[in-house]
């Protein structure tokens, strides 16, 4: 098209010398040296035109063929890089772990989440909900062949109910991390593996459809920045586990304050079961000595209605029934989605039952831990 436009231009100006032959002459003055310059350099100009033209031609296809063949390259090296990469599958509940490299599959962890014991408040609570626990499995390594029972692993674990999803994770020998994500309801899976490009890293996907893949996608983000979190909330429930297996009943108890507390991405139906659990405790605790005074008030900072009512209340009413109240309004609070300060105000409470309470009825303190930290830590006691 260029090449048409400029032999167009070239006989366009041929005919405007033709028909302005005189006009030009007067317009050069005469100039022979310029008359004569054009006469031998004008026949030229469309010889060199199309050479330059052919040349810029020739240059193109040259880098066009040359990126085809990167590109091409690229692909065969992704695609090489993809078949080497382990792959899992699920039949009759088994994992099955499959390396074309035959080489073995390291640090392989499983995260799953599932339903267990929906629980119901009545009364002047009235709460209700699920608890949608999620439970972080470390295996070990794995070989070409090497199969989990998941059923075992479940109920080794004292898991029982419904698998949401799962994300198995692993490292390849060459460092490569790959992420298996798992749907029972629609049964179906999905791989992916990370990479970084320019320094910021990618979740790719080498097998799998491309239905419900952005929601793959998500649970794998989900589990990479939730994984602090859910180690941090299995460390505390470790803790509130050896507490009770000790004995020390008040130690386990707040360590389920200190779960509500520090844990920020516990979900809403966790916070009000633990929470009523707590407040549920508390009936076996007596009070046997004062807070400061300006320790509760100080961690009452936020002015509203809950922290003007307590600071009022302290000194003036029972404390183990005060505390009590606190937490039940904190609880009504949290179920009507109002702001609370949970960090701040579970505190008080958390150094109630710790340094300003003991025990009188151990045998129902111990069966109200016993009905909440497992259910939590995993499983149903």
């Amino acid at each position: 098209m260029m090449l048409f436009k400029l032999i167009l231009s070239y006989i366009f100006v041929l005919i405007i010398i033709y028909f302005c032959n005189n006009k030009i002459m007067d317009l050069l003055g005469n100039n022979q040296a310029l008359i004569k310059f054009i006469e031998l350099t004008l026949p030229l100009t469309i010889p060199a035109l199309l050479y330059f033209f052919q040349v810029n031609k020739d240059k193109q296809e040259r880098l066009e063929k040359e990126k085809q063949k990167e590109e091409k390259y690229e692909m065969d090296e992704k695609d090489k890089f993809e078949k080497s990469l382990p792959f899992f599958y699920i039949k009759n509940e088994i994992i099955f772990a499959r390396n074309p490299q035959n080489s073995p599959i390291l640090n392989v962890k499983i995260q799953i989440a599932n339903i267990r014991n929906d629980f119901m408040t009545l009364g002047e609570l009235n709460t209700s909900g699920a608890i949608h626990s999620e439970n972080s499995f470390s295996i070990g390594g794995l070989v070409d062949g090497d199969e989990i029972n998941l059923e075992h692993l479940l109920g080794n674990n004292n898991i029982f109910g419904g698998i949401r999803w799962f994300v198995l994770s692993a490292i390849t020998v060459t460092n490569d991390i790959v992420y298996f994500v798992y749907l029972p309801c629609i049964k179906t899976g999905w791989h992916f593996y990370r990479k970084t490009v320019y320094q910021k890293s990618l979740i790719v996907k080498y097998i799998g459809d491309d239905d419900y893949c952005e929601l793959a996608k998500s649970l794998i983000n989900h589990v990479s920045v939730y994984g602090e979190e859910l180690s941090y909330k299995e460390s505390i429930l470790n803790d509130a586990i050896k507490c009770l297996d000790q004995d020390d009943l008040k130690g386990a108890c707040v360590q389920l304050i200190v779960l509500v507390r520090e844990v920020k991405a516990l979900p809403k139906s966790e916070v009000l079961f633990v929470l009523h659990n707590v407040y549920l405790m508390l009936h076996q605790l007596d009070s046997v000595e004062k807070i400061r005074p300006d320790y509760f008030r100080g961690n009452l900072s936020a002015k509203c209605d809950f922290t003007e009512k307590y600071k009022n209340l302290l000194g003036n009413v029972e404390q183990g029934f005060m505390m009590r109240e606190y937490l039940q309004d904190i609880l009504i609070l949290i179920s009507e989605d109002r702001k609370v300060s949970l960090d701040f105000w579970l505190r008080n409470l958390e150094v109630f039952v710790r340094d300003h309470s003991r025990i009188f009825n151990a045998r129902a303190l111990r069966g109200d831990l016993e009905r909440t930290i497992p259910p939590l830590a995993g499983g149903v006691k």
